[in-house]
């Protein structure tokens, strides 16, 4: 055993694409700064600088009246960015066949006006294509989906209904709402409802274990608009958890569940004053207004979590209950500030282990019936796990009767591994069973009346918490009906007609009647094969348990080739994330505005929260496109360049790193030990400039540059405009540089997020450093001093490769000695003191949390730079080794050593340090891609921009 609670490794791929649309440079030569800017059409032109009077710079379209007028002439060339092919965000909504039998499929794919193409739908049934790809063009009249030939499934079979955009996903909004019915005959449960016939919209249930975090000297508030919960078949528990824990020693402070009970046919209005703690007589405080959490101190460095469930011991009209809790912040028994809003977990008993017919009784109206548990086997040792066996434990069940879809009686079981124990459903539900049961004592609290039935059915069903259960109730259980005569108990009837029903949760989040989705991305149209309808991370968790050893060395992660492989951008299953609707959506969503005068329209299963997926509202489904930026919104013209005008082009540059974080949390201490790093390879992860402006050959305006294999170039005319012809120059890339770094991470972050694109929650109270180094692999630098740039590309610690330019071409590559491109030491030290969160995995959800204040230093220094010296118009290569400093003088064709130099009362080259204070308080919930013990990956996904 290692003294460790937890050991953490995770990777962060961060790659990113940046387009900068608004920039400075001075593009007519005249020394007064330009700005370029967007124009219509989605390309760029320039606005030209002018000075007035009194010193104050105006910018104008047109260059007439600027020092120095050029004039636009012919359209320029048009070099487009090079961009990666887009794979697809496919949203698949899944069918899972409750029984054997012949299906046919019903249902329009719609597709609304506002694509700027059309999309393809498709279905699928296990491995082979029902219907290919069909696109979806006709944006007036719905294109027919159906399939009314039926054909055969089998129990457990998959249907897959994929929706997928065709060039680019803006405007994609599709209405398909998917049915499938049964020809061979249709099933109904207890509940009344009917397996035989179901669609998408009817199944949409949005549940998923989402918890609010917050430290405990946070004031807050549980709400939620009113609802009316109808008559269900059974009765309903809804649960409000609220947990605190000691973040210091993981001490659970306080762990409590208030309950309101539903009762079985009864029709309620739930209101936040009847939530109670089982044993009280009140609702909690903040139920009733803004407050601190009850029974522990209000000390920031408790983690308090907030969780909403609707419990049960059988399937009901889970849709009917429309529970929408918000969590409110701010002031004790003030005005709100902030709200969250919480999915709620409904536990429902989502897959089928076998479903029949009610048993027709054939009973009169006054006849008086009890049933009883019965099993073929006396063995129950198959639902427990090796390590499970001999230790006297046990599982749960329930055997539920009811007739004309109304509850009649349950029973609990208590199943060890060679006996079951009955009893009473406790009053809390999740509580082990206390009032033990008899099939005398059934018969006389429980038994029922003939006329309690629709026509003599009764419908004898079990219910499982998972599938090893069900599978043991699927194969043995079986039921014995009793008439209850006046000397007592008639002969026992065996029944085999009985159900079962458990749970089973997966990546596609079927909750209801088989019905589920996930996101699929591949370049290709393919059929989905099954077996990869999941989580890539499966196989890998179960052959990389470290719970038995000690942890491995970061060298052990860096050499495992399953680990190695992983990379979200070539993930091609996706788990959709349960979305409320009040969260809203992001920018470009195609979705009517009068969709969001009410936001349970908006409820999604979401690609990473994005507005891509799956929505409550009329089988609306809005596919898209890994990666695509968003389009440009505003109201704000946006002109043309006009006779004395100019275009231009936005700046294009690509990122693509790769971190990993390892640590530990010791047992009996504060400490979480973690550190994080780069893996440098810069074959692999670099950053590199895709679309520049240069004056590439001399002539004092900017010609425009891009990087697409080729080096291809746009110069100048000679009246300051563009020509109509691009030139190949060289091959390779513009410019590329590496960053490397290490050090002790933040709890829950990775050492290669992009600073500019991410809100920083800080980490754990105390100290935090990394360092690293900026190296420029290639760039441009005037070397031979005639006015044109050659790029420079790093060969070596103190070599290059000289590539001249004459202002027509780059010439061959020649090796540079003395010479290096940039190099600098980067630096960053954090203290902080704050509340961070990364263990205490009980939800089955990555948490990362922080709160407090934290002072950073960030600086850099250059230890490799390029600079003229001695004033001959020839860039000079000056180095820092240690505490001295080496000079080589350019002559032009070659670099030599100074002899005896050094700077006197300078320590650095090139030093910048910023020390900034900031405090934060909040909350989230790392959706996570797949959690185990020892592991956890993650991935986040985004389209990043710079205007």
């Amino acid at each position: 055993a290692f003294p460790f609670d937890f050991y953490y490794y995770g990777r962060n791929w961060n790659e990113s694409t940046t387009r900068t649309s608004r920039y400075l440079t001075d593009y007519n030569a005249d020394g007064i700064p330009d700005l370029v800017a967007p124009s219509a059409g989605n390309s760029s032109m320039v606005l030209f600088g002018e000075l007035t009077h009194y010193g104050k710079l105006n910018f104008n379209p047109s260059s007439e009246n600027s020092l120095n007028a050029v004039v636009k002439g012919v359209s320029p060339a048009i070099l487009n960015i090079p961009e990666d092919t887009l794979k697809d965000l496919e949203i698949v909504r899944t069918w899972i066949a409750p029984y054997d039998g012949n299906v046919t499929i019903d249902g329009d794919v719609e597709l609304a006006w506002t694509t700027e193409d059309y999309v393809y739908a498709a279905i699928q049934h296990n491995g082979s294509f029902l219907t290919g790809m069909t696109a979806i063009t006709d944006t007036t009249t719905p294109t027919d989906m159906s399939i009314s030939t039926s054909f055969t499934v089998n129990k457990d079979d998959t249907l897959a209904f994929r929706l997928r955009s065709n060039r680019n996903g803006y405007g994609d909004l599709v209405h398909w709402n998917p049915e499938v019915s049964y020809t061979s005959g249709t099933k109904t449960d207890g509940n009344g409802t009917d397996y035989g016939q179901t669609d998408y919209d009817e199944a949409f249930l949005l549940s998923a274990y989402e918890s609010v975090q917050f430290p405990a000297d946070k004031n807050f508030q549980v709400d939620w608009p009113n609802f009316t919960v109808p008559a269900l078949s059974d009765e309903v528990t809804l649960r409000i958890r609220l947990r605190a824990e000691d973040t210091d020693d993981g001490t659970v402070l306080l762990d409590k569940g208030y309950d309101y009970v539903i009762p079985a046919a009864t029709q309620r209005t739930p209101t936040t004053d009847k939530f109670i703690e089982p044993g009280h007589s009140s609702a909690p405080g903040f139920m009733q207004s803004i407050t601190s959490a009850p029974e522990i101190d209000s000390d920031s460095t408790f983690l308090c979590t907030l969780t909403f469930e609707v419990l049960s011991t059988s399937n009901v009209d889970w849709q009917d209950i429309g529970w929408r809790p918000q969590v409110e912040f701010g002031p004790e028994c003030g005005e709100v500030e902030t709200i969250q809003y919480p999915s709620v977990y409904y536990q429902t008993y989502n897959r089928v282990g076998k479903m029949n017919a009610p048993y027709a009784t054939g009973a009169s109206s006054g006849t008086q019936m009890i049933v009883w548990p019965r099993f073929n086997t006396s063995d129950y040792s198959e639902i427990f796990h090796d390590d499970e066996l001999g230790e006297g434990l046990s599982y749960p069940a329930f055997m539920v009767v009811k007739g004309n879809n109304k509850l009649l009686y349950a029973v609990m079981l208590e199943i060890f591994e060679h006996s079951i124990s009955y009893y009473e459903v406790p009053t809390v539900f999740g509580e082990a069973g206390s009032t033990s049961l008899n099939l005398s004592q059934a018969a006389v609290n429980h038994s029922f009346l003939g006329s309690a039935l629709s026509g003599g059915d009764v419908y004898i069903e079990y219910f499982a918490p998972n599938d090893r259960i069900g599978k043991l109730l699927t194969d043995h259980a079986t039921a014995t009906i009793y008439t209850i005569e006046d000397e007592g108990l008639g002969e026992p009837l065996a029944i085999e007609e009985v159900s079962v029903y458990y749970q089973q949760r997966s990546e596609l989040q079927d909750y209801l009647l088989g019905w589920g989705q996930f996101c699929w991305s591949k370049l290709t149209s393919d059929v989905i094969p099954t077996a990869k309808m999941m989580l890539p991370y499966r196989s890998l968790a179960e052959e990389n348990d470290f719970s038995k050893g000690d942890p491995p060395s970061t060298e052990d992660l860096e050499s495992n080739q399953d680990l190695q492989a992983l990379d979200p951008k070539n993930q091609e299953f996706w788990p959709l994330k349960a979305t409320r609707g009040e969260k809203g959506v992001n920018a470009g969503a195609p979705i009517p505005a009068n969709l969001y005068e009410d936001l349970e329209n908006l409820d999604r299963w979401a690609m990473l929260g994005s507005y891509v997926g799956a929505y409550r509202y009329d089988g609306m489904t809005i596919p898209g496109k890994l990666g695509e930026q968003p389009k440009p919104f505003g109201t704000e013209p946006l002109l043309s360049p006009g006779t004395y005008g100019a275009e231009a082009h936005a700046l294009h540059s690509k990122s693509n790193t790769l971190g990993q974080t390892q640590g530990t949390r010791i047992h009996f201490t504060d400490f979480n030990y973690i550190e994080s790093e780069t893996i440098d390879k810069p074959e692999k992860y670099f950053e590199r400039s895709i679309g520049m402006f240069m004056d590439f050959n001399g002539d004092g305006y900017p010609d425009k540059l891009i990087s697409s294999g080729d080096v291809k170039v746009v110069l100048t005319d000679p009246l300051g405009g563009h020509k109509s012809q691009s030139l190949t120059v060289g091959t390779g890339k513009l410019t590329k540089s590496i960053n490397v770094s290490s050090g002790d991470a933040v709890s829950g972050t990775f050492i290669n997020n992009d600073t500019r694109f991410t809100y920083f929650r800080t980490g754990i109270g105390g100290v935090s450093n990394n360092v690293g180094y900026t190296e420029t692999l290639a760039e441009w630098r005037d070397i031979n001093g005639d006015g044109l740039p050659d790029r420079i590309q790093n060969n070596g610690p103190s070599s290059l490769d000289l590539e001249l330019n004459n202002g027509k071409a780059i010439l061959a590559g020649v090796g540079i000695n003395n010479a290096a491109t940039s190099f600098y030491r980067t630096f960053n030290t954090g203290l902080s003191g704050t509340l961070a969160k990364i263990g205490g995995y009980w939800s089955g959800t990555g948490l990362s949390f922080s709160f407090g204040t934290h002072t950073q230093l960030v600086g850099s220094k250059t230890e490799k730079m390029m600079v003229d010296l001695n004033g001959d118009g020839l860039v000079d290569m000056l180095e820092k080794n240690g505490s001295s400093f080496g000079l080589y003088l350019n002559t032009g064709t070659s670099f030599i050593q100074a002899p005896s130099f050094n700077f006197t009362e300078v320590s650095d080259l090139n030093r910048h340090e910023s020390v900034g204070v900031s405090t934060n308080e909040g909350g989230s919930i790392a959706f996570p891609l797949f959690s185990f013990l020892f592991f956890h990956f993650k991935a986040s996904l985004s389209g990043n921009g710079q205007d």
